[in-house]
């Protein structure tokens, strides 16, 4: 990325070039992205005709979705600081808090997804080596609430991609109103999952705040924890 102001410039251009190109390496990085996120609650295909042994439909490997969530943990989560180069807020006009928290947001909706929930615990049900909700959530909270463990600041970057967090795990533990009808995920292991998830997280939390001196942080986590009490509540 650094390299992409020389090797774009040329006389009487604008940063055009130079726009395009940093908007194709983007493209490629969020495609690489959901290519990663496909294995997620997701099955292998094997065509077969009726007179061929063996199953048609075969659960993605524990394995190889914990490896997606780690690619996700450490190439997504910890903030890829590489696509906000100072030298392209310079010249193309980044704006390193709003791009990041685009690039977090979607590979939050495909990992929080109720769909992709719904189908972990779907599969678990039947793979030999299952992949359940509980430890997958627990695999996202690693990537995603690290500090809690180190208790070092906490910067703005991942301050946005653990409010993200929680408001789209709040969206499935309390559906808010405007949503017709019962949720896919209300009467499932889903909800319950998530649930007993964040109720843990907010112990988390509890417990890190007396060694976290930054103030920042401090303010966040508080937030935090009053966002998960009131996802938590029986009131609306």
């Amino acid at each position: 990325m650094k390299g992409l102001p020389e090797w774009t410039k040329e006389e009487d251009d604008f940063q055009d070039n130079l726009l395009g190109m940093y908007k194709a390496v983007e493209g490629e990085y969020i495609t690489f992205m959901n290519h990663v996120g496909s294995f997620l609650g997701k099955r292998y295909i094997n065509s077969k005709t009726d007179l061929q042994s063996g199953p048609v439909f075969i659960p993605v490997p524990r394995i190889r979705q914990k490896e997606a969530v780690t690619y996700y943990a450490s190439e997504v989560f910890q903030t890829p600081k590489w696509l906000i180069e100072p030298i392209m807020v310079q010249r193309i006009g980044i704006k390193p808090v709003e791009e990041i928290k685009g690039l977090q947001g979607l590979a939050l909706a495909t990992c929080v997804s109720p769909k992709v929930m719904l189908n972990i615990v779907s599969i678990s049900q039947t793979a030999k080596d299952p992949y359940t909700l509980p430890e997958y959530l627990k695999d996202l909270e690693r990537g995603i609430w690290e500090e809690l463990n180190t208790h070092s600041p906490i910067d703005i970057y991942r301050r946005n991609l653990q409010k993200m967090y929680i408001s789209q795990l709040g969206l499935i533990v309390k559906p808010g109103a405007n949503v017709q009808g019962p949720s896919p995920t209300t009467d499932s292991d889903v909800s319950s999952d998530c649930r007993a998830d964040i109720a843990a997280l907010k112990k988390r939390i509890e417990g890190a705040l007396p060694a976290i001196h930054d103030q920042a942080t401090r303010y966040h986590l508080i937030d935090i924890n009053s966002r998960i009490a009131k996802i938590l509540s029986d009131k609306d």
